[in-house]
């Protein structure tokens, strides 16, 4: 018997549903904006080098690779820059992965397990440092729950091409390691582009040359916490802690040499940001005179063996639109300030003691720009340190000095950042 037989009122509804099935070979395309241009030594700063870089990246998928939801993706990306007006790349990386999804590992009943296998190739060209750099690493992602999960890689062979570097002449330029990494992601916050309760801890763990022969041989050790607080229906507050160290192993009384891109650098849009990408840490000053008496200087910036960060940020929403399918969909104001400084040594040490030790700060405004692919954030940070009084290392003596004038022009008591997403 239907309800309104019994004289019972129904108002009804029609309702079409469509459903099709996802294509299963895309291409992805992507490009963004960043301050990368900082990473070029300041003497090549000029021109269009001013500019920032253009991001690109584009990616091939197959989500069902020879059935059973595995997934192919072939990728690419690039970021290029300026130097004296002349285009190149800083940036450029090839990368294959295959994903096995519920891949059945020993003495575990169930299936919430990812392989995830890789290839990749990539250049990084720095101001630090230049590298050619080829991996291969099998991974598994374990999903505990909706909160917890581990990734694992039980060996990473990785063959690296120095080309290029501002450290010690004692660093190997090509080298062999073998890896094993070990990570855990603990993720409560309540939403991926704007939390307010909630936080979120990375730990990773990285053993080079433990299991198999390997050119290197340390561990790496890294730890980030970040928590966040609902103040009220449009401000917010996030806390951030990071750190980690990189452990040489000593071998013969000598300790082995920490890759310079394994090592720690700070400074940048998800740093400090009063200062430019990988900027903070020790300085290196080169002051050179050429054949007219004209006394020029090139800082170089090195990075370290352990870091220290720590971060606060007051968030505040302007407006949210309506409308969510909107290219902009709102605006938000941030206040933050962060501390914290690269050290070149594991235990928190300078190779030399006259060298500082201390962390700086740096406080700043900025803005979110809400959009359908995330924030785009735009910050700017102003250094809390007397930039006239830093200690740098002189090329030339290895002795330590007060930066000269000319290398203390070369440093701007604010730094600019552009990037997508939440800093953390």
């Amino acid at each position: 018997m239907n309800l309104d037989e019994l004289g019972i009122p129904v108002d009804t509804l029609n309702i079409t549903m469509s459903v099709s099935e996802r294509k299963e070979k895309i291409i992805k395309p992507g490009f963004g904006i960043t301050t990368d241009f900082r990473d070029l030594p300041a003497s090549e700063r000029r021109g269009l080098s001013n500019l920032p870089f253009l991001g690109l990246q584009v990616s091939w998928q197959s989500r069902n690779f020879f059935g059973g939801a595995r997934k192919l993706e072939v990728s690419s990306q690039v970021s290029k820059g300026f130097v004296n007006d002349i285009l190149f790349a800083n940036y450029m990386q090839g990368k294959v992965t295959f994903r096995q999804p519920s891949f059945i590992l020993p003495f575990i009943r169930d299936a919430e397990n990812d392989l995830l296998l890789s290839v990749s190739a990539e250049r990084n060209n720095t101001k630090a440092f230049d590298e050619l750099s080829y991996e291969v690493s099998p991974t598994f992602i374990r999903q505990f729950n909706r909160q917890l999960s581990m990734n694992f890689t039980p060996l990473s062979f990785t063959r690296k091409l120095l080309l290029r570097t501002e450290a010690s002449d004692k660093t190997d330029k090509n080298f062999f390691t073998t890896n094993s990494r070990l990570g855990f992601t603990f993720n409560s916050s309540n939403d991926f582009f704007y939390p307010n309760t909630g936080f979120l801890i990375y730990a990773n763990s990285d053993f080079a040359g433990f299991i198999l022969p390997s050119d290197l041989k340390y561990v790496k050790l890294s730890f980030d916490n970040r928590k966040y607080f609902g103040l009220s229906k449009k401000l917010s507050l996030a806390l951030r802690a990071r750190i980690g160290s990189d452990i040489p192993y000593y071998v013969g009384g000598d300790k082995t040499i920490i890759p310079v891109s394994e090592q720690f650098y700070g400074g940048g849009p998800n740093s400090i940001r009063g200062w430019g990408i990988k900027e903070l840490g020790v300085i290196e000053e080169r002051l050179t005179t050429d054949s007219s008496g004209k006394v020029s200087s090139r800082l170089t910036y090195l990075g370290g063996n352990s870091i220290m960060e720590a971060s606060i940020e007051f968030r505040y929403n302007l407006y949210v639109s309506r409308n969510p399918n909107d290219v902009i969909s709102g605006m938000d104001m941030a206040v933050f300030f962060d501390y914290g400084n690269v050290w070149t040594e594991y235990d928190f040490k300078n190779f030399d003691k006259k060298l500082p030790i201390q962390p700086v700060g740096a406080a700043g405004i900025g803005t979110r720009i809400r959009t359908l692919i995330g924030p785009v954030r735009i910050d700017v940070g102003y250094k809390l340190v007397n930039i006239n009084k830093l200690k740098v290392r002189d090329v030339v003596t290895d002795d330590v000095r007060t930066i000269s004038s000319k290398g203390a022009k070369l440093i701007s008591p604010l730094a600019f950042q552009i990037t997508l997403g939440q800093p953390f």
